[in-house]
């Protein structure tokens, strides 16, 4: 097995999709990618670790180890949450939205909160993500923001 030093690791990095969707891990310094993939070294558990390629739309850089708000939280801790943000954008981007403005974020936060009253009014049927975060940072960011 291959032994990665400090000095091979860079940015940190969550995985958000493929077949290692949910690892953590950093980007591979001495390793170029290309236009659409990139070398990530990969935390597996147990001190183990492993050098891969993989799909740029599938690595996320982290400008921190941990996160710093709920938002991020959730997104850390449910990575199918990541894959499918990231899939409406490829998607939004093929209809040339780059740009948006104040339209899109409107158009995103009404569906948003009607998903989640129709998630109220599911009652004890409605199925909820679990995430572990600091009840008094609900919703909002840390002072470091």
């Amino acid at each position: 097995m291959v032994t990665y030093t400090e000095d091979d690791k860079g940015s940190p990095v969550a995985i958000v999709g493929g077949t290692y969707c949910g690892y953590k891990g950093w980007l591979w310094k001495d390793k170029a990618g290309t236009v659409k993939s990139v070398y990530v070294i990969l935390s597996l558990g147990d001190g183990k670790e492993k050098g891969v390629r993989l799909h740029k739309q599938n690595v996320e850089v982290r400008q921190h180890d941990s996160p710093r708000n709920y938002i991020e939280a959730a997104f850390e801790q449910h990575p199918d949450l990541a894959k499918d943000l990231n899939k409406l954008c490829r998607k939004l981007a093929k209809c040339n939205i780059q740009d948006s403005g104040p339209e899109l974020y409107e158009k995103i936060d009404t569906k948003i909160k009607a998903a989640y009253q129709q998630q109220l009014a599911e009652g004890a049927n409605a199925t909820w993500y679990h995430v572990e975060w600091e009840a008094d940072d609900i919703g909002g960011d840390d002072d470091d923001m």
